[in-house]
């Protein structure tokens, strides 16, 4: 497995800029709740999954 970097890139090159950076703005919003300094992998996941639910009820 790559770095936590290769996996988001990896993850978010499928996307429009619009979604990209709604994603990394979640992300953001995730760590930073969580105490982190960095966006891991793990936060971009969890805001995929939570935009993936918000396009889903809208």
């Amino acid at each position: 497995m790559g770095t936590a970097k290769t996996q988001r890139n990896g993850v978010l090159r499928l996307l429009s800029a619009r979604a990209y950076h709604r994603i990394l703005k979640i992300a953001r919003t995730i760590a930073d709740l969580a105490g982190a300094a960095d966006v891991e992998a793990t936060y971009v996941s969890e805001a995929v999954q939570y935009r993936s639910l918000d396009r889903a009820a809208g």
